[in-house]
């Protein structure tokens, strides 16, 4: 990775700026990134008898950030009374639970510390995913300074300014692609894992490289659904046995509701007449719908990686619910791998069908691997 630690570097200061901005409008108060709700009374209670202090407000109910603020206070879900009595939905909150552990230190910090470390950690994520999408992007046979448009998309972009799990999420999952192709499954296992914990959707990132493995390379690595998938569940059955005094039989169900529908394009239906002409609303959700298609035909047969593990994301995006298409930032981050794949996709060398070559089996790699791309 020596070639694309400037990268990571240029990613990480790029999220610095962006941080930057959101807490120079409220006097550099940390708090800011927490996304505190004005109407969320509790979660903003708990946070200033924490903090013992006046936290920043945002209209509304604010978002994910003042949630992640209470897990990394007790990640491990020890004292779930005071701390987790505090989440709207318990079970489904804490099932994320690798961002508030990195974030507070695992357990150890106080609350005024944590703050700063949900901050810290995304900007480390976003210095990562920079990376590994540059080496992706060297490996299609572009400057690997194309790594950097995952600092600026929206996804990311949008959990940075909420201190939302995604960021961490998705540069774990990049991560995990790019070392799957270099041969380093077991790697690519641990990084994939990471990225479930901190977002159960990336377990969809998991299918698509399991499927490209399978169905491209004639590999089979279950391993590569398999653990996540397991980890994810069994630190689900420890969160429900700590929260299960606080917490309702259907809460978990509620939660889930909130973010999928059972039937395709409802939710965006059902979201419609809240997008108003004379808000920007309207013309962020559109240009987001005009991006994935933009995607949809770039990716349309290809063979190239970058392509399968963002396929799962578009077709998720026909069940999310109204909650989520209502909002522009809720849809980008529900999308945000799109955001991703589409840039590398279209300025790849041929990226509907890639070079593959037939390697003998060296220590971890595999039996097909995904060729550098000549730079001629």
């Amino acid at each position: 990775m020596k070639r694309f630690w400037p990268v990571g570097l240029g990613g990480c200061l790029i999220a610095c700026a962006y941080i930057a901005i959101v807490l120079a409008r409220s006097g550099w108060d940390p708090t800011a990134a927490l996304a505190q709700g004005e109407e969320a009374h509790k979660q903003r209670i708990y946070a200033e008898t924490e903090l013992g202090r006046e936290v920043v407000t945002r209209p509304a109910l604010g978002h994910d950030g003042k949630f992640f603020f209470i897990l990394a206070n007790d990640p491990w879900l020890l004292e779930p009374s005071r701390h987790a009595a505090h989440l709207d939905y318990p079970t489904y909150r804490a099932q994320r639970m690798l961002y508030p552990i990195l974030a507070g230190g695992f357990g150890l910090f106080p609350a005024h510390v944590a703050v700063w470390g949900l901050i810290v950690v995304n900007l480390l994520a976003a210095g990562v995913g920079c990376a590994f999408m540059g080496k992706m992007a060297y490996q299609m046979g572009r400057t690997q300074w194309l790594g950097l448009v995952f600092a600026v998309s929206p996804g990311v972009l949008a959990d940075l300014d909420i201190s939302g799990s995604g960021a961490l999420a998705l540069s774990l999952a990049l991560a995990a692609t790019t070392l799957s192709i270099d041969g380093r499954h077991h790697w690519a296992v641990a990084a994939l894992t990471g990225a479930v914990l901190a977002r159960e959707t990336m377990v969809l990132i998991a299918v698509g490289l399991f499927l490209w493995l399978w169905l491209q390379q004639q590999v089979v690595r279950l391993a590569l659904v398999v653990i996540p998938a397991l980890a994810l569940l069994t630190w689900r059955v420890y969160a429900g046995f700590r929260l299960q005094e606080i917490e309702s039989a259907t809460a978990t169900l509620e939660g889930l509701s909130r973010n999928f529908d059972l039937f395709p394009l409802r939710g965006a239906v059902g979201a419609s007449p809240f997008w108003s002409l004379s808000t920007p609303t309207l013309i962020w959700i559109a240009a987001q719908i005009v991006f994935v298609l933009l995607f949809v035909r770039r990716a349309w047969g290809t063979r190239h990686v970058v392509g399968w593990i963002a396929w799962p994301f578009v077709i998720m995006a026909l069940f999310l619910s109204t909650a989520v298409w209502i909002q522009p930032y809720d849809l980008a981050r529900a999308i945000a791998p799109v955001f991703v794949a589409y840039p590398l996709l279209l300025f790849a060398r041929d990226s509907a069908s890639p070079a593959l070559v037939q390697q003998p089996k060296i220590n971890r790699a595999p039996k097909w691997q995904l060729l550098n791309y000549n730079r001629r």
